[in-house]
């Protein structure tokens, strides 16, 4: 097992949970992070060694898009999914509850809100990171990103 492989099983959960995030579609999610480790593998050497996951995730995110603009998924999240994104945080009955209608309710965010909501608030990335990789700028993220939680607040009190 070489370098790249290595690197990306020890960042396989993160990378699943953000296909998930991306896809809305368990299924749909397991092709992409298919699709990004080819993709990876054959663009190792271009990897500047610095941060793997952010790497590959813009390498997901990317593939993404394209796949999007050629209408190859079709976008959905079944309860059953929303069940195991949820399932892996022990928690009690309402606050599992809680997370649920969090989880759905940032589904139906629009894109722009949902991607900048979940690199900031699930995948604790700074506001720089956050614009680097999405390749906005930073006000942008700041906006968008009070835009989500304002909507996020208000879905969620209704």
């Amino acid at each position: 097992m070489n370098s790249f492989d290595t690197q990306f099983l020890n960042n396989y959960r993160g990378l699943t949970k953000f296909a998930v995030l991306l896809t809305r579609h368990r299924q749909d999610a397991n092709d992409l992070l298919q699709d990004t480790y080819e993709i990876g593998r054959r663009n190792h050497e271009k990897f500047d060694g610095r941060n793997f996951y952010a790497w590959t995730c813009t390498i997901m995110r990317n593939h993404w898009f394209t796949l999007r603009r050629r209408s190859r998924f079709v976008q959905h999240l079944d309860d059953v999914e929303v069940e195991q994104l949820s399932g892996s945080i022990p928690c009690n009955a309402a606050a599992c509850i809680d997370l649920q209608a969090v989880t759905k309710k940032i589904s139906t965010l629009p894109e722009c809100f949902r991607d900048t909501l979940v690199l900031i608030a699930f995948e604790d990335l700074s506001q720089e990171e956050t614009a680097e990789r999405l390749g906005i700028p930073v006000n942008t993220v700041k906006s968008r990103t009070n835009r989500a939680r304002t909507q996020l607040r208000e879905m969620l009190s209704a």
